[in-house]
């Protein structure tokens, strides 16, 4: 077990990752409705929440590996759905005010230093992109 928690520490005398989560919002036309309030630490749970904008009444959150930044009609995608290793999470469906958006993080060392973005879409009073956040899986 010794050598296990040694091969985590950083040169620093630090633990290993450090679990994040960092606000992006591209050029700022998208909602900053999507709040993470739970970073991805391993054997814990991701959790956010979506504010209902408009008529919009649920949300839908997906992640991707890599960031992006694409300009639409309706706002701007901020996660790259073209990124080669496909979709890492796709959320159903919430509704509600917020809508809550809870995962649980496995406890599972292959995860460590993962990044990931994320993005939520509201719907139901037409499509709103939110800002996204660049996460980091670790401790």
């Amino acid at each position: 077990m010794l050598g296990w928690w040694l091969s985590l520490a950083q040169a620093d005398g630090s633990g290993g990752m450090q679990a994040s989560s960092t606000f992006r919002c591209g050029s700022g036309v998208n909602a900053s409705t999507l709040t993470i309030t739970s970073d991805p630490v391993l054997g814990g749970t991701f959790a956010g929440s979506v504010a209902a904008t408009g008529a919009n009444v649920g949300a839908f959150l997906a992640a991707f590996s890599t960031p992006l930044t694409l300009t639409t009609s309706w706002g701007e995608i901020l996660v790259n759905i073209a990124d080669p290793g496909g979709e890492l999470l796709g959320l159903p469906s919430t509704f509600g005010d917020p809508a809550v958006i809870a995962l649980p993080v496995p406890i599972d060392l292959t995860l460590c230093g993962a990044p990931f973005s994320v993005q939520a879409v509201g719907f139901g009073g037409g499509i709103t992109p939110t800002c996204a956040y660049d996460c980091l899986v670790g401790f």
